[in-house]
């Protein structure tokens, strides 16, 4: 299996992690966007299967909410030399790998779900992991506890916390922070952003508010519209420079 280079604070994190499953059962990982969290899986696989981590089992599910990381963790554990099963609606590879990178959509249907949680995975880690309070993600994790008692949960996120006020401490035991946006662009990781915003008055007339927000129906159909996707992009071209 080829070394990962980590940059200096996914070592650090990646120990903390792994020391802390000593204490608990289900841990949150937080880390900005940009900050590397599907290394710091692939790390963490890594040291599961050549015996780096003690009273952990070799068999992971890894449970993902977008289409795109699904095949991006395939790629970088097989570039590792890992053996990957993918779980996707009717696509299917290697899934009787010990490896098995899923959609949650999939993963928690009926029909899939004994046939996975029969497999006794050991160890889970769900990427995006501020939807773990949603109905398909509590199904999947109490039959993941109820079949397997000496589980390991790792859920990793940049952003832990819903709008629905749930909170993730039904979920997880523990909290580790990674670095901060700031931090990592101080260190040079990320670049310093420059945020520019316009004012469309139509917006406040056309669309209404739910739950403190913009209702997501309305506002995509008004971001639909033409002059609206027309004058978005244009705007993009006046700061960005684009010609």
């Amino acid at each position: 299996m080829k070394k990962l280079t980590l940059r200096p604070y996914q070592t650090q994190d990646t120990s903390s992690l792994l020391k802390s499953f000593d204490k608990y059962n289900s841990i949150l990982y937080q880390l900005p966007t940009g900050g590397g969290k599907t290394v710091i899986i692939q790390e963490i696989v890594d040291k599961i299967l050549t015996d780096q981590v003690k009273n952990v089992g070799k068999k992971i599910l890894i449970l993902v909410h977008r289409r795109e990381i699904i095949f991006q963790i395939r790629d970088r554990l097989t570039a590792q030399g890992v053996k990957v099963g993918v779980l996707i609606g009717a696509h299917e590879e290697n899934i009787d790998s010990d490896i098995l990178v899923g959609s949650i959509l999939t993963v928690a249907r009926d029909g899939r779900l004994d046939d996975i949680m029969n497999r006794n995975f050991d160890f889970m880690i769900i990427d995006e992991a501020h939807h773990a309070r949603s109905n398909s993600y509590t199904k999947v994790i109490i039959r993941f506890k109820e079949h397997n008692p000496k589980y390991k949960l790792l859920g990793v996120t940049a952003t832990p916390y819903r709008k629905d006020k749930k909170g993730l401490g039904k979920v997880f035991e523990a909290l580790i922070i990674g670095p901060s946006i700031s931090e990592l662009q101080e260190q040079g990781y990320l670049c310093k952003a420059i945020t520019y915003a316009t004012n469309l008055e139509e917006l406040n007339e056309d669309v209404s508010h739910t739950g403190g927000d913009y209702n997501i129906t309305e506002l995509s159909r008004f971001m639909r519209q033409d002059h609206i996707v027309e004058y978005s992009i244009q705007s993009y071209k006046d700061k960005g420079g684009v010609v």
